[in-house]
């Protein structure tokens, strides 16, 4: 303002993701002078809008790629999770842009009627907003069949290694599951994707450029200690101690909400060391004690 010179702004279309923005300025001789550039890492905002279903919301569209998975950081990093190693991610997915909630889960009911009560604890989730809590991951993958079931899609999770018997209302509670990657259906991520698309090429410890998060201030529970992780998610600093309603802090660059904080998410995986080998498409040892 009050500058002597004059801006001209054009409308864009850009990709999601890091960008450099470079401004010019001509002065009325004709002389031109470049500002310092800018930064910018460009949210996906409908750029990445897969579809939107009446019952999950919008999925947004995830393609395949590889990054580097786990951390080096002191901060926050779990020991399983090292070292970092190079995972390439060969599908392209649709991910639900937030959370389940629990109307979610009574819409499907209410057309896939083998589908339990919700079992969430009113005092945590009160309202048919919040996201559904308390779940077995049997019950997340009883879910997405009858999801899969209800869209017209190949259900993915099976009792047998054929894939010849559904896991379905009759046998979820027991014995093992097997997950054929290859149909078209709902399924819960592997550990791999999951942190594939909730860092959405970013490289931090969050997809958030949150600075303040370091060794000595991880363990913090303090309001305004981390002000720009509090935009984005739901935890100890700022959820009264309690859940939320899904998708109400900010999206990742990808347009994906409460993938940081808010409930935990399953994940296909058994836990497991990390290895220093690369890997395509890594799901995990076959077999384990807890899931992801």
């Amino acid at each position: 303002e009050n500058c002597g010179f004059r801006f001209s702004w054009a409308s864009f279309v850009h990709a999601t993701g890091a960008h450099t923005l470079v401004l010019q300025a001509t002065d009325g001789s004709g002389q031109k002078r470049e500002m310092p550039s800018i930064q910018l890492n460009l949210p996906a905002g409908n750029s990445n809008l897969h579809s939107t279903d009446s019952i999950l919301g919008n999925l947004r569209a995830i393609p395949a790629g590889s990054f580097r998975q786990g951390t080096n950081s002191e901060a926050g990093s779990l020991t399983w999770e090292r070292p970092v190693f190079k995972h390439n991610l060969t599908k392209d997915l649709a991910v639900m842009e937030t959370e389940v909630s629990r109307q979610m889960w009574a819409d499907l009911r209410s057309r896939q009627s083998t589908l339990p009560e919700d079992p969430t604890y009113d005092g945590i989730s009160p309202t048919m907003s919040h996201p559904v809590q308390r779940l077995s991951l049997y019950e997340v993958l009883l879910f997405a069949n009858l999801i899969s079931k209800e869209r017209g899609f190949a259900r993915t999770y099976y009792k047998d290694e054929a894939f010849t018997q559904p896991l379905d209302a009759a046998n979820y509670k027991t014995g093992e599951v097997y997950c054929n990657f290859q149909a078209n259906g709902f399924r819960v991520p592997s550990e791999g994707e999951w942190e594939y698309f909730t860092r959405a090429g970013t490289t931090g410890p969050f997809s958030c450029p949150e600075t303040a998060y370091t060794g000595s201030t991880q363990t913090s529970c303090t309001a305004g200690v981390f002000p720009v992780l509090e935009q984005y998610e739901w935890f100890c600093a700022n959820s009264g101690e309690t859940a939320h309603p899904v998708g109400t802090k900010a999206a990742n660059p990808w347009g994906l909400k409460d993938v940081h904080g808010n409930v935990r998410e399953w994940c296909w995986d058994w836990m497991a060391d990390y290895t220093s080998s690369e890997k395509t498409d890594y799901r995990g040892p076959s077999t384990g004690e807890f899931r992801i």
